[in-house]
């Protein structure tokens, strides 16, 4: 439960500075998130 509140807050940080987050999920191999912000 705690991994998903400090996602949630990542998502809403990177959301906040014009950027995107995703996330794939692979059964058995774990998670792989990335994430992407604009160059200003």
């Amino acid at each position: 439960m705690g991994l998903s509140l400090g996602l949630f807050l990542c998502c809403q940080i990177i959301r906040e500075h014009g950027g995107e987050i995703n996330a794939e999920s692979t059964l058995g191999q774990g998670l792989t998130s990335w994430f992407t912000l604009p160059m200003h």
